[in-house]
């Protein structure tokens, strides 16, 4: 288990180029909303739960109190939802109709569907992104060259608009080679948006508090 604090060290020695994510279990955490509020107060950009190696679905009420800090602070969920080979992993959990619920009891809380639904759930990620306005889709881990494939169903140049590029470092090819990859596959207009925009967008409250 890699704890929070852990990852203080490498931020403070490059704040501007890091920021860490606030990770809380609700099996291991309470009061859980005390513990989202403390790692944002050391500059968590937001929440990621890892639903597939903790254990727990994202709809399980006792993660309702974190979810209520992310709304009182601006500041959004990421939900690792995509299968997983790590040995352990309880693939089920990252089925993203776990998030409906949260959807509607958070109206306002804007959900990153992290590696997009990898696996089982693309066209479920895809039709809930475009159904909401604060459901996004990130590409991390997703090969750039496959997501017509894998958005077929939806269309990519229609989902492009709620998509956010990421690199699940180190990502292969490249972060380079990657971001390239994307923008020679989304219209030119949804480019600025995917490769950076819509990001700002989502963590708002950093550069608000900047």
């Amino acid at each position: 288990m890699q704890l929070f604090d852990d990852l203080l060290p490498v931020v403070e020695h490059n704040p501007q180029r890091f920021r860490p994510m606030a990770n809380v279990n609700p099996h291991l955490h309470f009061p859980l909303g005390d513990e989202v509020r403390r790692q944002l107060g050391h500059g968590a950009a937001g929440l990621k739960l890892h639903p597939v190696h903790g254990g727990f679905t994202c709809d399980d009420p006792m993660l309702y109190p974190a979810y209520q800090v992310l709304c009182e602070e601006g500041a959004p969920l990421v939900v690792h939802c995509g299968t997983s080979t790590f040995a352990g992993s309880s693939n089920q959990y990252a089925d993203p109709s776990h998030l409906l619920a949260v959807t509607r009891d958070f109206p306002e809380l804007d959900i990153v569907l992290a590696h997009g639904g990898r696996g089982w759930w693309y066209e479920q990620a895809a039709f809930m992104a475009l159904s909401n306005p604060h459901v996004w889709i990130e590409l991390s881990g997703l090969p750039p060259k496959r997501l017509p494939q894998y958005y077929a169903a939806s269309g990519l140049e229609r989902l492009a608009r709620k998509m956010i590029f990421a690199t699940d470092w180190p990502g292969v090819p490249g972060t380079d080679v990657n971001a390239r990859a994307v923008a020679d596959l989304v219209p030119d207009e949804d480019v600025p948006a995917v490769l950076g925009g819509n990001a700002l967008r989502i963590y708002k409250h950093l550069t608000e508090a900047a």
